[in-house]
């Protein structure tokens, strides 16, 4: 048999009329209905819930000439004056794109060179920095390869790592 808080759940759900109600459910709140006045008192709400929302008006159908009226009174009602002008962005190198372009070279090279050389000087001081000092968990110093210097360059240059590429 159907418990009172299964019994209200389903009317939350599907409301009072039965015909909606899962088909598996139906016997046990037909049960339950009749032995129980709560349940029954419990349906009677929710028919006068259903009847209720039933009865309401439905949404508003929306006229698209009654919009076009509206929309156009807002838009008269706007005040009329000069329009803003507009913002400039912020573009440091225009003026080194103005020159290019007058050279016949796009605006896109002239930006994807200025990546380039911001790459390539990237590149550039990751490879002239030193390494940082190597130092084992323990405190005792690392031993790095023969030869290799604290910088980068000449850890890729050194003769061990040179002559690990041709094993």
């Amino acid at each position: 048999m159907m418990k009172l808080a299964a019994f209200e759940a389903m009317l939350g759900t599907y409301g009072a009329a039965m015909r909606r109600w899962p088909p598996d459910r139906r016997a046990a709140a037909q049960a339950l209905l009749a032995h129980s006045p709560q349940a029954r008192d419990m349906l009677r709400e929710a028919a006068l819930l259903d009847a209720a929302l039933d009865a309401a008006d439905p949404a508003p159908v929306i006229d698209d000439a009654r919009l076009g009226a509206v929309i156009a009174g807002a838009l008269a009602a706007l005040p009329a004056g000069t329009p803003a002008p507009a913002r400039r962005s912020f573009r440091p190198f225009a003026a080194l794109e103005r020159q290019h372009w007058s050279r016949g070279m796009p605006a896109a090279w002239a930006r994807a060179s200025g990546l380039a050389a911001c790459t390539a000087a990237g590149i550039l001081v990751g490879l002239v920095s030193p390494l940082p000092d190597q130092t084992g968990s323990e405190g005792t110093k690392v031993e790095t390869a023969e030869g290799a210097g604290t910088d980068l360059a000449t850890a890729f240059v050194s003769h061990s790592a040179v002559e690990s590429l041709f094993q």
